[in-house]
């Protein structure tokens, strides 16, 4: 079995992020009082959070900014007057409360904690990815867990995953295996870095794929195979 480290992203690789990512919102707006209509979230929340992210893994604003400045963009578009720390702060409170699987994630990660060390690797807010995955019961199948938050430095950058490297107490890179979602931050960002990857490609994912990754699979059900034949 060549990989004996893995490292797992987060959202939309073990939880599913969009769908508690949707209900927090419907219920941080209901919340402030806002009418909340069903086109907010993809028509205006997912294009804000996408940016305001995109600029935090390029290291270009930091976890404070990014918590607030999403929703100052989001209410200017809505027409809403709100303020934005405080829907920040409600926001991430109903996050780290719903807790949803992606199909299968548990059972996967029971019978790969056997032959593997896991550490989670995630660009993630500190105070929310702690809770969910305790909340989850999945704390236990990982060694440690990476959040950009805590460490100062986000995915796809080298020194994330130089770390988990170092916690994960593998030297040799080609015995590492980056599992996520992401094109840029999980995939592009460990194989510049010399890893292998495997991208969870999700349905409806239409995100173009700049990187080839080393596996591609969309069920996680088949990551257990691949790191058997490694």
């Amino acid at each position: 079995m060549k990989y004996s480290l893995l490292l797992f992203d987060i959202d939309n690789t073990i939880f599913d992020f969009f769908k508690a990512s949707r209900t927090a919102l419907r219920l941080t707006c209901n919340n402030l009082e806002i009418t909340y209509t069903k086109d907010y979230y993809d028509n205006y929340w997912i294009p804000v959070n996408h940016d305001v992210w995109e600029l935090y893994e390029q290291n270009k604003i930091d976890s404070d900014t990014l918590r607030h400045e999403r929703f100052r963009q989001f209410f200017e578009l809505i027409g809403a007057e709100a303020n934005q720390h405080r829907a920040s702060e409600i926001y991430n409170e109903y996050l780290s409360e719903k807790v949803y699987l992606i199909e299968h994630a548990e059972i996967v990660l029971e019978q790969l904690s056997s032959h593997c060390t896991m550490v989670a690797v995630t660009n993630g807010m500190a105070e929310i990815q702690h809770r969910r995955l305790e909340k989850s019961g999945l704390r236990k199948y990982f060694k440690t867990i990476i959040i950009s938050d805590e460490v100062g430095v986000a995915k796809p950058h080298p020194e994330i995953f130089r770390f988990a490297m170092q916690v994960g107490e593998e030297s040799d890179k080609s015995r590492v295996l980056m599992i996520g979602d992401n094109p840029i931050a999980d995939i592009k960002g460990a194989t510049d870095f010399g890893l292998d990857t495997c991208l969870y490609k999700y349905s409806g994912d239409e995100r173009e794929v700049i990187t080839k990754p080393t596996f591609t699979i969309n069920c996680l059900t088949k990551l257990p195979g691949i790191i058997k034949n490694s």
